[in-house]
């Protein structure tokens, strides 16, 4: 139940693009920003018309989108563990109020493990090549990762609907 949850929470976290700029500006212009139980509702909010819309976009019925749904989170949920909260320099993606809503991938660990080696003027090559090493091999896995969701949710799909999900990103 748990996973599920922080499943749900981080594919919002992803649907909350178009609200992150905005939450951003208010950020930016001193106006505090919005408690953990506000950036849930608005992730529940957002992720839900998200949903809805690839519903109406790939003309699924109830039943039909029952199977899909989970498979569809579970991409959108992989595609952003794959960014890692990446939004440039230790830029509030890493550490801004939305991160704070869905716990760190993988990924997200290893690029900000990478990023303390390199501001530290102190660590050396051989640390900066391992905390690499661990970065592009959490990504290889991601993709994997992303790969297999991608075939599971295809082998459900018309091909109609397999196009539709390729021209929205959500499919290679």
């Amino acid at each position: 139940m748990l996973a599920k949850w922080v499943r749900g929470m981080a594919v919002g976290v992803l649907l909350l693009a178009p609200v992150a700029g905005l939450a951003l500006a208010q950020a930016s212009a001193d106006v505090p920003p919005p408690d953990g139980a506000a950036l849930q509702q608005i992730v529940a909010r957002v992720q839900q018309r998200r949903i809805q819309a690839v519903k109406q976009a790939l003309g699924c019925t109830d039943e039909e989108f029952k199977i899909l749904e989970p498979k569809v989170e579970r991409v959108l949920l992989i595609q952003f563990e794959q960014a890692g909260g990446y939004s440039g320099r230790r830029g509030r993606g890493a550490n801004g109020p939305l991160m704070s809503v869905v716990p760190q991938s993988e990924v997200m660990k290893a690029r900000l493990a990478l990023q303390d080696a390199v501001d530290n003027k102190d660590v050396g090559p051989p640390e900066i090549i391992r905390k690499l090493k661990d970065l592009r091999d959490a990504r290889a896995a991601a993709r994997t990762e992303l790969a297999r969701a991608q075939d599971d949710l295809r082998d459900f799909l018309t091909v109609r609907q397999e196009a539709v999900l390729v021209t929205m990103g959500y499919l290679e």
